[in-house]
């Protein structure tokens, strides 16, 4: 089991120190870590996380790309990385890509008319398909997963 700080364990993991800060503090950091003074240790052991531990893989899918700053602020806000942003064709090939991606587990999107579909079938699988109205209130639309 190897030791490393917070800064070297975020840079180690492709995610910003900022967002390790908030995992340790909110208590989902995927290892377990201590406070040492004014640093964060984290233990990272030799073997692989299993999937179900990593962090959530969140798509940006964008129908409207003035929007995107927007949709960008509202998922920072709430603690979510972007890892891939796109933008809607009209064949919808860059939306069936993701739904066939299991490493995408999240993908949030200013509208689409399946929403509710997708949202359901995505939340059988453990993953999330979020609607957020651009120039609103940002209330996302997020499918239960209790009775999908």
């Amino acid at each position: 089991m190897a030791t490393m700080n917070l800064t070297q364990y975020a840079q180690t993991q492709g995610i910003s120190t900022k967002t390790a800060q908030r995992w340790f503090k909110n208590g989902t950091l995927p290892h377990p870590a201590r406070k040492v003074g004014r640093l964060i240790l984290v233990d990272v052991s030799d073997t692989p996380v299993s999937q179900s531990t990593r962090p959530a893989r969140t798509a940006l899918y964008l129908s409207d790309p003035r929007s995107a700053s927007e949709l960008k602020e509202w998922a920072f806000s709430r603690g979510m990385r972007i890892d891939e942003t796109c933008r809607e064709d009209d064949s919808s090939t860059v939306l069936k890509r993701l739904l066939a991606d299991q490493t995408v587990t999240r993908i949030v999107t200013d509208s689409h008319p399946a929403a509710d579909l997708l949202s359901a079938a995505l939340s059988a699988q453990g993953r999330e398909f979020i609607t957020v109205a651009p120039h609103t209130s940002f209330t996302p639309r997020i499918a239960s997963s209790a009775g999908a």
